[in-house]
């Protein structure tokens, strides 16, 4: 019968103690990985194996657990490699699953981590040493009663141990010949670089020893004429100077009293300081025109012998070490620029305040420098001259190296404005220019072109819609050359012209023609199909966006189709997507530019963008008779009669609503509280006039306002018969008229209305009359009493005009075919 699902990892972890204590040292390093593997599965009975309960698989687990652990404890204090080497997977395997009791009791294995670094053992167990220790530290941030009892007494430790690795001479060529790689210092800089954030007071004792060690490394010259004893110049690679750079920037948050973001600033300043300082002498061989804004360019204190090899001998005031060599200087230009980046991207854990003047100032200096346009000397484009003094040696290095300088100025304006985003959009139009500047002269480098499309992006979507009209033929020439490197480049053979052995005449003056000639293939252009680079996917994200965040009256017209024609040759669907939503403008005088949408429906039908520009514009396709007459749908039907029964119960609702609607002319419908007022019969025989005094005003339906003129106010308040007119003595007549011999008194019928008195009634309007004043009310505002009908005096009635009702009426019996005003009309 196989185990139990729950038993399963009981059973793996009782496996992996037994295999671990029967394995000879000399084979463990070939088994641990294994065991380590198969600790992911036991990972709940670690956790919980310090509470232990009732049960037997609750005690054999802490059994296990504690097995384990002693195991690993003996295999770290041997002193053979392979079983320190199992002894640090292991712990950095049961750390990480082990929850909170584990990191509470690893301890002793920190230190123990620890004593291996102080000791001369293989680079490798040191490097898994420092990363063990690190995600322990890292681990423990969630616990404070640990931070207090393993962190603090042991991180100081720690971080000595890594400062005596980096002063170990790691970075000399004999020690990098001896070691193949900078593994061991890499991971010591980004074990630091990953500490300092969370323990900055801690690493505040070794803020000086830590910067005087990056210092040396944030800006290497490879390429420095003399050498240093130790060899280290010429052995740092780029991963390391970016891990120096990253760790100078973080150890300003080991600043005291919360002033981590001044010395942020301070620093920065510092190093741009030094920028200027290294300009001044790697610029010597031409004249610039350029000047300060800020009050932080530093001149150098030494005399200019231009008969000398340029270079910084001076103690630099931030603690660089000297260069000496245009390429060395270029290269401490380079690394600098980069160090202003690297400020800019690293997170700070307080407010800063970035000099932004000072930045896009010292970028000017740099992207104002630009190679000659020929070798005559003398005045040169844009304003710039040069040194006659300065060999041509040098000159030719400054122009070698200045696109690669230029490359990280323009990094740094891109960072800036990633980093400021819309905050940028005041220095967005000075940077692009200097970008566009730049990318006309140097956009052979594609390198160059890879960071210009970038940035060109980047200050579209900020402040596109802004830009002004000069920066069209500059930007016009970014954007053909953005659609050059998007299409697809064909290699051409050579001609049998152009070849050189087939060009040879002979005495008859015929080309003569060599064999090879006749097993050539065909003249036709092949298409390459490489990976696109990183210089074309800048370009294919530059591109939608032109579109989108530009005029179109900034480009012309073939600039424009050159642009949809790219989108489409590269199967572009953003860039395709703005040509459509952003059509070009009509030129003066010709028609208007076709769009690209039939070529976005063919390459891209699936899309729901494409679905909802086309729908649109599809006509409805509609079945026809051989007339030319549209047949009706079924469903069209159905719907138009579930539209009609609609209406007719909406037209019921609304005539429901009026006043002629709530059912006074249908003895049916009388609400039961109107029926009331005429339930008394028996006052209604002995006194008749109480009936007309109880029964109610029955609403009329309002007439059109243009069928009486209106009313004076002068009537209104005086309400005597000499100022009514015609009308409204009828309507008051009316209102008093006898009621007719010929109304039938059975309770079954209705009586029926005199027709003359219904068109009197039409011919008021919406007076509303009194029977017993005969006051005209204002037109449109009131109702007309109606006649009243009794069923056995003919007498007239008169109206009460108390107000009171009188319970001494009957209604008498409603024609159901009488008709109504409606009806008349």
């Amino acid at each position: 019968m196989p185990p139990q699902p729950s038993s399963l990892p009981l059973i793996t972890l009782r496996v992996v103690t037994q295999r671990l204590g029967a394995t000879p040292t000399w084979q463990l390093p070939h088994v641990v990985p294994h065991l380590a593997s198969n600790l992911l599965s036991c990972e709940n009975i670690i956790q919980n194996a310090q509470a232990s309960g009732p049960t037997k698989d609750s005690s054999d687990a802490g059994v296990l657990v504690h097995k384990l652990k002693t195991q690993i404890s003996s295999l770290l204090q041997e002193k053979s490699p392979q079983s320190k080497w199992a002894s640090v997977i292991l712990i950095k395997a049961i750390i990480e699953i082990g929850g909170e009791e584990i990191l509470r009791t690893s301890g002793s294995w920190v230190r123990g981590l620890l004593g291996i670094l102080g000791r001369p053992d293989p680079d490798a167990i040191k490097e898994l040493c420092i990363i063990t220790l690190t995600r322990i530290f890292l681990l423990t941030q969630d616990y404070q009663s640990i931070i207090r009892e393993i962190t603090t007494p042991s991180l100081p430790g720690f971080i000595t141990s890594c400062i005596n690795i980096l002063k170990a001479g790691s970075f000399s060529r004999e020690k990098v010949k001896a070691n193949g790689s900078h593994s061991l210092s890499m991971t010591t800089l980004n074990a630091l670089c990953e500490l300092v954030p969370h323990h900055p007071t801690l690493f505040r004792p070794f803020v000086t020893q830590t910067t005087t060690l990056v210092l040396q490394l944030i800006a290497p010259t490879p390429s420095n004429i003399e050498v240093r004893p130790d060899g280290t110049a010429g052995a740092i690679t780029t991963t390391i100077a970016e891990c120096s750079r990253k760790l100078f920037v973080l150890m300003n948050a080991c600043a005291p009293k919360n002033t981590s973001g001044e010395e942020w600033t301070k620093s920065l300043r510092a190093i741009t300081t030094s920028m200027h300082r290294t300009a001044d002498l790697v610029f010597r061989a031409v004249i610039e025109d350029w000047e300060p804004s800020t009050r932080l360019r530093s001149s150098t204190n030494q005399v200019n012998d231009f008969s000398k090899v340029v270079g910084d001998t001076e103690q630099n005031p931030l603690g660089l070490p000297s260069w000496k060599g245009i390429y060395a200087g270029m290269e401490r230009l380079d690394g600098i620029l980069q160090t202003l980046q690297m400020f800019l991207k690293t997170q700070t854990s307080s407010t800063v305040n970035i000099p932004i003047g000072t930045i896009v100032d010292a970028t000017t200096r740099i992207l104002s420098v630009f190679p000659p346009l020929n070798e005559s000397g003398g005045k040169q484009s844009g304003s710039m001259q040069i040194n006659a003094e300065i060999g041509r040696e040098e000159r030719e290095g400054l122009w070698t190296t200045l696109p690669k300088v230029h490359i990280s100025a323009l990094e740094l304006l891109l960072v800036l404005i990633s980093r400021l985003s819309y905050g940028s959009a005041a220095i967005c139009h000075n940077v692009l220019e200097q970008a566009l500047w730049v990318f006309e002269r140097e956009h052979s480098d594609s390198k160059i072109r890879n960071v210009v499309y970038d940035l060109v992006s980047k200050i579209l979507s900020i402040a596109g819609y802004s830009l002004p009209k000069s920066v069209a033929p500059l930007l016009s020439t970014c954007m053909r050359i953005c659609c050059e490197d998007l299409l697809p480049r064909t290699n051409k053979p050579l001609s049998r012209a152009s070849n050189p052995t087939e060009s040879k005449k002979g005495t008859n003056n015929r080309p003569s023609i060599g064999a090879d000639s006749y097993l050539k293939a065909p003249n036709t252009p092949s298409i390459t199909s490489d990976a696109p680079t990183a210089t074309q996917i800048s370009a294919a994200k530059l591109l939608p966006l032109a579109i989108t965040y530009t005029s179109r009256r900034m480009f012309h017209f073939p600039l424009q189709a050159q642009i949809d024609r790219t989108a489409i040759l590269t199967n572009n669907k953003q860039a395709m997507l703005a040509s459509v939503l952003n059509p070009p403008l009509k030129r003066p005088g010709a028609k208007a530019m076709s769009s690209i949408l039939p070529f976005l429906a063919r390459q891209f039908p699936d899309l729901l963008e494409v679905e909802a520009l086309l729908r649109p514009r599809m006509p409805v396709l509609q079945a026809r008779n051989e007339d030319g007459s549209i047949i009706p749908d079924d469903d069209d039907h159905d719907e138009d009669e579930m539209r009609r029964e609609d209406d007719g119960a909406e037209n019921q609702r609304e005539k429901a609503a009026t006043p002629e609607g709530r059912g006074y002319l249908d003895a049916d419908l009388v609400p039961a509280q109107d029926l009331d007022t005429f339930t008394n019969s028996a006052a209604a025989e002995t006194n008749p006039a109480a009936l007309v005094k109880s029964r109610p005003q029955i609403p009329l339906p309002e007439p059109p306002r243009v069928a009486s003129p209106p009313l004076s106010h002068k009537r209104d308040r005086d309400p005597s018969p000499s100022h009514q007119s015609p009308t409204d003595m009828n309507v008051v007549q009316a209102s008093h008229s006898p009621v007719p011999q010929d109304v039938d008194s059975s309770p079954n019928k209705r009586a029926r209305v005199d027709p003359q008195q219904d068109i009197t009634r039409d011919e008021a309007g919406a007076n509303q009359l009194d029977a017993s004043n005969a006051q005209a009310p204002s037109p449109g505002t009131g109702t007309a009493h109606p006649p009243s009908y009794t069923q056995s005096a003919p007498t007239q009635p008169t109206l009460d005009t108390d107000g009171e009702d009188s319970d001494s009426s009957a209604i008498p019996a409603i024609d159901t075919a009488m008709d109504t005003d409606e009806e008349d009309q």
